[in-house]
């Protein structure tokens, strides 16, 4: 589903085009309301007839037409109605030919015949009757008596909207938005709305306000956005309604106000909006609602567990997922897991999408042991749909590889992200953008098990499939060449290291600018190499400038943030500036405490910089539950047998040098080593140190025999 944070453009059918329109009973049934265009009827319409309709002039004819289809001053006649529309329209009366193309369309008074009204309402828009150009439009857009053609529908409505027809130019705009049947042109398609704003069209109001909210193809503007979502809203207009209170829920451009949230969401689910009602269900559920509120919510979900609606409990799930609540999603999802066992032949789909959202849901809690058999279990079910599994079993392998190298699995990951790869490259072809994003986590799983050469094949092959696409160097070329370099920089091979991230740092700077977040990350990557290199005053200059972009772009609390503040902290620890670095560490760890979970991997970095600072202040009792939590989050995440795992094993053995106790401290260094020169160059300072410690613990008294 899509993201909560950019809200999309669904196709509006709820509300009536214009008051003067014939219903169309068919389309009404299949779109919930969008209705033909119609003519309006002329004033002081006939009451009777005088003489033979053969001789009465178009106009004439076309007038007691409408009177007999309105029932105008006569009793209605429908059969007699489309007799006087006919004639009037074998005239060339482009009226005439609107109404009776409505006629066929409805099978009033005539057989029903879709191919018969799209031939009157060519006639009449070839003679540019907007309402038969606009009914064309609609035609087509839904395959109505005609093949469905999202491009001869977008001509259709273009024509009409250039007549000025405000719904016509909010469904151009909305083409032009969404690239249907056209290219997709977010500035032409907000110009478009505005046209269909100047004439107070609901819909158009509705979206232009969310383009103005999100930024979307026009400089984005809280102010203009919220008053026009009033003024649709204030017409009845559900979906302007339901942004103003997901606007109202999150505090975008408005106040966060909950109560307010839910008097909207209450307003469009009233109006027929069914998604306000996830809405209220999430507010409700989480208390936001009183008493009440929480009655309501169990009474819905009552209700869906009592029907089989499925479709409601992963609809909900997936949106406390997107709302970074993975324990409520959870839940959500286990409940319409017990509603499918009660259910004789739940969809096969559904439960596919169940057994997904739990995965993910635990996989989001860290808990990822209880993730595997959810999502082996989506993949199972995803095997045995034919029309999905095209779809969907890459994307539950996606899933499933990436548990297993979150649970440091790497050779059981390893064949399912090559399933993976193999199954795209054979669909997509080897440079497309599916195909690269595996290739990224190959990449993530080969650096991982330091398995330094196959990572750099796979980013090298991804560096040029990039390079190929594009005339000039993108982002996608700066990210891959950071990846390369950050291999060189971890193996030692700091020049090479460094040339990567400079050249990732000169496209991205070409690119965007000095102020820009990307530029920041650059940044502190040269500024990790420098430090490596023992060029202190450079690292420190880029870590400074890489804090005050993103202090400037994210304030003062960000994660970005905190990873520049833990290194600069680092480079004070390595130049014994411990009372700067002790503070800027302290602090970083506090931001990631509060912002990220309790195995991520850059906590267990600021955890490791802290508990290493306090063993070298002396500080020894408090570094040391430090160093023992940043091992524990290293060895679940990354094996027994990482780098980083060592150098934390390294940090631990200081301390227990310190305290005077080499028989806990040797074998430390001694698996710090091992680990140290299996991976690393000969030359590495990491290697060289650790040798020097093993051999400081070994000559102290008290070190075990062979240690």
């Amino acid at each position: 589903m899509r993201s909560i944070t950019v809200l999309p453009v669904p196709l509006d059918h709820k509300d009536t085009m214009r008051l003067s329109t014939v219903f169309l009973a068919s389309l009404l049934a299949l779109h919930s309301g969008w209705t033909l265009a119609t003519p309006p009827a002329p004033a002081g319409a006939p009451v009777a007839e005088a003489g033979q309709p053969g001789k009465r002039e178009a106009q004439d004819l076309y007038a007691l037409g409408v009177a007999y289809a309105d029932g105008n001053k006569v009793q209605r006649n429908d059969h007699r109605a489309a007799d006087m529309f006919r004639e009037a329209a074998s005239r060339g009366h482009s009226s005439a030919q609107l109404r009776l193309g409505l006629l066929y369309d409805e099978g009033l008074g005539v057989g029903q015949d879709k191919g018969e009204a799209l031939r009157w309402y060519r006639l009449a828009a070839a003679q540019g009757e907007s309402a038969a150009q606009f009914n064309l439009g609609l035609a087509y857009r839904y395959g109505e008596g005609v093949a469905q053609d999202d491009a001869q529908s977008y001509a259709w409505f273009r024509k009409s909207a250039e007549q000025g027809d405000a719904d016509a130019q909010n469904l151009v705009g909305e083409a032009l938005e969404e690239g249907q049947g056209v290219t997709r042109n977010a500035e032409e398609a907000a110009q478009w709305y505005g046209r269909a704003v100047a004439q107070d069209n609901p819909r158009a109001q509705a979206n232009l306000g969310r383009m103005y909210m999100e930024a979307l193809g026009i400089p984005g503007d809280f102010v203009k956005g919220i008053a026009l979502l009033r003024q649709a809203a204030g017409q009845g207009h559900a979906r302007a309604q339901f942004f103003l209170g997901y606007y109202h829920e999150i505090g975008r451009g408005i106040d966060k106000d909950e109560s307010a949230a839910i008097a909207w969401h209450e307003k469009a689910l009233a109006n027929g909006r069914t998604e306000a009602k996830l809405r209220l269900a999430r507010l409700y559920a989480d208390g936001l609602g009183g008493e009440g509120g929480r009655a309501r919510a169990e009474a819905w979900f009552t209700e869906a567990q009592a029907g089989g609606q499925l479709g409601f409990f992963i609809d909900l799930g997936t949106l406390y997922s997107e709302l970074r609540q993975p324990e409520q999603a959870e839940a959500i999802a286990r409940r319409g897991e017990a509603a499918a066992q009660r259910m004789s032949k739940p969809s096969r789909e559904q439960l596919r999408q169940l057994s997904s959202l739990t995965g993910r849901a635990l996989v989001a809690q860290q808990r990822f042991s209880a993730a595997q058999p959810h999502l082996e279990r989506a993949l199972a079910l995803a095997e045995r749909l034919p029309d999905t599994a095209a779809r969907e079993v890459p994307r539950a392998l996606m899933a499933l590889a990436n548990n297993l190298l979150n649970q440091a699995q790497y050779a059981k990951a390893e064949p399912v992200y090559l399933r993976v790869l193999a199954l795209r490259e054979k669909a997509l072809g080897p440079r497309h953008e599916d195909v690269l994003d595996v290739l990224d986590e190959l990449a993530t799983l080969y650096s991982w098990n330091e398995q330094f050469a196959q990572a750099e094949a796979v980013l090298q092959r991804k560096l040029a499939a990039h390079e190929s696409a594009q005339p000039k160097p993108d982002d996608k070329v700066a990210g891959t060449l950071a990846g390369l370099a950050f291999l060189y920089w971890t193996q030692g091979y700091f020049d090479r290291a460094e040339s990567h991230f400079r050249r990732a740092y000169e496209i991205d700077e070409a690119r965007q600018g000095t102020r820009e977040a990307t530029l920041a990350v650059r940044l502190n990557d040269l500024g990790s190499v420098y430090r490596s290199q023992g060029r202190f005053h450079e690292a420190e200059t880029a870590f400074l400038r890489a804090r005050t972009i993103l202090e400037q772009v994210h304030g003062a609390e960000h994660h970005s943030l905190a990873t520049v503040m833990n290194n600069l902290g680092a480079l004070y620890h390595a130049t014994g500036r411990d009372e700067e670095a002790e503070a800027l560490c302290t602090q970083a760890l506090a931001m990631r405490e509060k912002l990220l979970d309790a195995y991520s991997l850059d906590l267990a970095f600021s955890l490791h910089e802290l508990g290493a600072i306090y063993t070298r202040q002396g500080k020894l009792e408090q570094g040391k539950p430090y160093l023992e939590r940043a091992l524990a989050i290293r060895e679940r995440r990354l094996g027994p047998g990482h780098s980083e795992v060592a150098a934390t094993l390294h940090a631990l053995g200081n301390f227990h040098l310190a305290q005077h106790n080499p028989a806990l401290a040797a074998p430390l260094f001694q698996r710090a080593l091992a680990i140290r020169e299996r991976l690393l160059a000969p030359g590495h300072p990491d290697v060289q140190l650790s040798r020097q410690q093993l051999a400081v613990a070994r000559a102290r008294p008290g070190a075990p025999p062979g240690a």
